[in-house]
């Protein structure tokens, strides 16, 4: 309901520019934004990013998760996001933690802590992969259980191997964050078969759907 973006415009099928020199998640809401300028900065040094003239303009996109109010001390002198941009660009790495780390660490879903979380799979010889950071008013387990609303979906025991919920009142209101919070899902799908932008943006829609099968309530006018 309140997306905050930075050069995600450019990502449409319609832009003249077809590639991104990098993606950047954040928290820290409009403040955050300032972390995809770091990297960009980071990024110009390293000769990356789009020929204009005699000038190289690197291409972030990036989008941030509302936490401001979610605890911690937000009392700067100076934003440190760019700062903070600049720090993730140059520890980049396959390995990354998950958890309460970098766009997740200040993330809260409406009883539990929320995070930074990824997976991938591998279907028809192509990966796909997905990184979210999970600030959402909904919850991602079933009832009072323990149980996830993606528990369907599990590969293995990568949710720990709970099951299928035992009991749902779909009449129920459904719990969710309250107060003053504020609320955002993040993503970025990844593959690495070749595709248009068109398609891209095609899979990014289908991504949503993922969205609707972990989180509930999903795509309200409170989540960014």
């Amino acid at each position: 309901g309140a997306p905050g973006t930075r050069e995600t415009d450019l990502l449409a099928p319609d832009k003249t520019v077809q590639e991104a020199d990098a993606l950047v998640l954040s928290g820290g809401s409009a403040f955050g934004l300032d972390a995809a300028s770091g990297v960009a900065d980071a990024l110009r040094g390293m000769g990356r990013g789009f020929a204009v003239g005699n000038q190289t303009v690197p291409i972030v996109p990036g989008a941030i998760l509302f936490d401001l109010i979610n605890g911690g001390d937000k009392d700067w002198a100076q934003n440190p996001y760019k700062a903070l941009g600049a720090t993730a660009l140059a520890s980049a790495s396959d390995d990354f933690r998950l958890g309460s780390v970098g766009a997740g660490t200040g993330a809260l879903i409406a009883d539990l802590k929320g995070g930074l979380g990824s997976a991938s799979a591998v279907w028809n010889g192509y990966t796909v992969g997905a990184l979210v950071a999970v600030n959402a008013l909904g919850r991602v387990t079933v009832g009072d259980g323990p149980e996830f609303w993606a528990a369907p979906f599990e590969m293995g025991d990568e949710f720990g191997g709970r099951g299928m919920a035992r009991g749902f009142d779909p009449g129920a209101v459904p719990p969710f964050k309250g107060g003053e919070a504020r609320n955002t899902t993040i993503a970025i799908v990844a593959t690495d078969a070749a595709l248009t932008q068109a398609q891209a943006t095609r899979m990014a829609v289908a991504a949503h759907d993922g969205m609707a099968r972990a989180i509930y309530p999903s795509h309200t006018p409170m989540d960014g």
